[in-house]
């Protein structure tokens, strides 16, 4: 399914990017060419070495060594022309198929160049109905509802397959339907349609609404782990060069369109210099001015004047149709270009060098898409200007600079391809469709110094998959439903660990890749350090509280965990087994036990030793493949930690401090901090919820509890006695808890999240009447809220 989820991408992804080309010129040719440039071209930086990329210097070192074995000289070559911009990712549509990765920037491109279809058919539609009417006339643009709830379906799925894509392909959405009102108002309209531009803003409106209607069920359980927008500072940035080596091939054709564009309709006209002539002319000195003093500015400049000009060149009606809608493509490449350049999508890795790394990533992307159908869509139409202002000598001088930028970015798939070919398993498995045939075969080294998570004394164990492969073929034959497999978490890209889940799409305790970039840190660190114990300690009983606490129904057992994790850590499993761990699969290579009979108090962990901080290694940096690893301290905690020092009972400061520690997984030093700053304000409600997030966590509930109570005592609000009643649910001190909660409920009766605690409370007890009661009472306070879907279902089985 994945290699054949791939390859249909690819033939989708060209297909549609042929259609529109070959539509918005006129001409088959021009079709193939947007076709090659959205979807096999690469970018400059396969010839020239900017940021990762070793460029053709690369190239000629693993050409000295011949033809043969060209590849495994190229080593990961191909990898390079991807991460351009610094701390950054520039990935462009090739690259993404060739390292197939099945994301959803990928998977959201046929999707994309369906809504970029739709919009022009719906653009074109409409002028051409309406221009067979009194040109002056301001009757609204003529649309088709079937092509608009088509755009609609169309922009959901994108909201759903890739988020990022949503507000590009709704503003060029927005944006035709203006064009067309405006348009439409005919080639000798006089002033402005105002009626026909609000009723296609307010049309535009609805397609967007609708648009994320027609998914309601998904964004009524969604959540986005992002925090808002925030702005690149101006000493920050991209350099022009870098933009060019991403986008060059591009940026070339489409300066000659657009000046193009506004000398042929101006010289119409007998006007010498013309405004996009001259924002262009003060632009590119700008730009020139901007360059020698202020580099990262730049760029920026140059946007702004491009985009100025394009804007007055959009505002003729007499461009036609198909030029026009190119001309728009490029603008909105502009101006997604500028806006990653202004401002950044807070996310992860906010905070650290890589700060932008998504932003410019996603919508980097779209940029390619977009100006490569302009790029492809205007090559036509310069040519003839060409044509007519030099004659044939003009136009074959633009076609060999052409050739020549085409041949620089035809240097990538072509060395491109044969660095990623061989940059995989040595297997021979011949021609298949079966992605796991690889591990049947597949062995490799793994770098303990490099990557790290290596039992004491290894340097460098070999991993031979051959035993994992029968033994996934057997747990996809042999288990039904969804039991929990435990197995190890160790980095994915490097040792595999997380194999097992991947292959069988069985639940596991934690599969570390992405996982703190999509849940709550803290919550991801706890279940990496009882994954890390389960496989590395010695202590039979530790291992049944993790087991126990996860309820873990399998204990997989294989080449990672016996190659990577300690002896004596994986021998217990062995002196488990009668009792609590039952042989289910079992060979030399691998034992997968079926964990049985172990008693419930076992899931309630041991209270955490603040003075004995056992804490897995840091986790390896991901190197070439991904992102670098961007969990570490930030730079000012040496400070922080020094003036906490200094003065150990100030509040803001020992919050900040117990905090950047208690995201880190460093639960004694945040104890540490925090003890003496809660003691010595016993009034700080949020010094004091701090601490008893932290004795949770370390599973000292009692003294949580008395956390908890101080704050609520201090400020008796619902939200406060609410934070008690839901720990003490979880806890399952069930009397307790009740009392907590119809204290909150007592405060404030509106407040809704007490209303959904006391339902899970009354459903625990076996009250479906009080249960039910207080589920319905929820829903009508939060309709839409994060847990409606639960509680909808706890009134629902309440129900006779």
């Amino acid at each position: 399914g994945f290699n054949l989820a791939v390859a249909t991408i690819f033939g989708l992804t060209l297909a549609g990017a042929f259609a529109i080309a070959a539509q918005l010129s006129g001409r088959l040719r021009y079709g193939l060419l947007g076709a090659a440039f959205v979807a096999l071209a690469g970018n400059m930086a396969g010839v020239f070495a900017v940021g990762w990329s070793r460029g053709v210097a690369g190239i000629g070192t693993a050409l000295g060594g011949g033809l043969g074995d060209l590849g495994a000289r190229l080593g990961d070559w191909y990898i390079g022309p991807s991460r351009v911009i610094p701390s950054t990712i520039n990935e462009f549509p090739f690259f993404t198929f060739l390292f197939a990765d099945l994301h959803p920037h990928m998977i959201a491109l046929p999707i994309s160049l369906l809504a970029i279809a739709l919009a022009y058919a719906i653009l074109n539609a409409a002028v051409r109905a309406d221009l067979r009417v009194r040109p002056a006339d301001e009757r609204p643009a003529r649309l088709s509802l079937v092509a608009l709830a088509l755009l609609a379906l169309t922009l959901g799925a994108l909201a759903v397959t890739n988020s990022w894509d949503f507000p590009t392909y709704g503003l060029l959405t927005g944006l035709a339907l203006l064009g067309a009102a405006w348009r439409s108002h005919g080639l000798r309209g006089r002033g402005v349609p105002w009626r026909g531009l609000l009723r296609n803003g307010l049309i535009a409106l609805g397609v967007g609404v609708a648009a994320l209607a027609l998914y309601a069920p998904f964004f009524d359980r969604y959540h986005a782990f992002v925090g808002g927008v925030g702005t690149v500072p101006l000493s920050d940035g991209t350099q022009i060069i870098d933009y060019l080596a991403v986008y060059g091939l591009f940026g070339t054709l489409l300066l000659a369109a657009t000046i193009g564009a506004a000398l042929r309709f101006y010289q119409a006209r007998q006007l010498r210099l013309t405004l996009p002539t001259f924002l262009l002319m003060i632009g590119g000195l700008l730009t020139v001015v901007a360059g020698l003093t202020a580099p990262q500015l730049a760029l920026r400049v140059a946007l702004i004047a491009l985009i100025l000009a394009l804007t007055i060149v959009l505002f003729q009606r007499p461009v036609g149709t198909p030029a026009w809608y190119g001309l728009l493509l490029a603008w909105l490449g502009l101006a997604v270009s500028l806006g990653f350049e202004t401002v950044f999508i807070q996310d992860h890795l906010a905070g650290g060098d890589w700060y932008r790394m998504n932003t410019v990533f996603k919508f980097g992307m779209q940029v390619w898409v977009l100006f490569a159908l302009a790029a492809a869509t205007a090559l036509p139409r310069v040519l003839r200007g060409l044509g007519r202002m030099g004659g044939a000598p003009a136009q074959g001088a633009a076609l060999a600079v052409l050739i020549a930028l085409g041949l620089t970015s035809a240097v990538y798939p072509l060395f491109g391809v044969p660095s990623r070919v061989a940059n995989r398993f040595a297997v021979d498995t011949g021609p298949t469709l079966d992605g796991l045939a690889f591990m049947r075969e597949a062995s490799f080294s793994y770098d303990c110094a490099a990557y790290g998570g290596c039992a004491p004394g290894l340097t460098q164990p070999t991993i031979d998959l051959s035993g994992d492969a029968a033994a996934i073929a057997w747990l996809n034959e042999s288990i039904s439903g969804t039991p929990i497999v435990a197995q190890s978490n160790l980095w994915f890209y490097r040792s595999y660990g997380p194999r097992i889940a991947a292959n069988t799409g069985l639940p596991t305790i934690l599969s570390s890749l992405h996982a703190d970039e999509q849940r709550d840190g803290a919550t991801v660190a706890r279940r990496e350090r009882d994954v890390e114990q389960l496989f590395r300690s010695s202590d039979v009983e530790e291992a049944l509280r993790i087991l126990a606490r996860y309820r873990v129904n399998y204990l997989y057992v294989g080449a990672v965990e016996h190659a990577l994790y300690p002896a004596e850590g994986i021998a217990k499993f062995d002196l488990m087994r009668g009792s609590y761990l039952e042989p289910v699969y079992e060979t030399p290579e691998v034992q997968i036990y079926a964990v049985n009979g172990i008693p419930a108090a076992y899931a309630q962990p041991e209270p955490y030793d603040f003075a004995a901080d056992v804490r897995p290694e840091p986790r390896p940096n991901a190197g070439e493949l991904v992102e670098p690893d961007l969990n570490t301290a930030p730079a000012g905690l040496a400070a922080l930690e020094r003036a906490v020092a200094a003065n150990p009972t100030d509040p803001p400061l020992a919050f900040g401090l117990a905090e950047l520690y208690r995201r880190d997984g460093r639960l004694a030093d945040a104890a540490r901090v925090l003890e003496p700053a809660a003691r010595a304000n016993p009034t700080d409600v949020g010094l004091h919820h701090l601490w008893g997030d932290i004795l949770t966590a370390a599973a000292r509930y009692s003294e949580a509890e008395a956390a908890y109570l101080q704050a609520a005592r201090v400020d008796g609000s619902a939200g406060n006695w609410n934070k008690l009643g839901a720990a003490l649910l979880q806890w399952g001190e069930l009397d307790k808890a009740e009392i907590a909660l119809l204290q909150a409920v007592s405060a404030d009766p509106n407040l809704p999240e007490p209303h959904y605690q006391l339902a899970i409370l009354f459903s625990q007890r076996g009250d479906p009447a009080q249960a039910a009661a207080n589920a319905r009472t929820y829903l009508n306070l939060a309709p839409g809220g994060p847990w409606a879907a639960e509680a909808a279902q706890i009134a629902a089985e309440a129900t006779p």
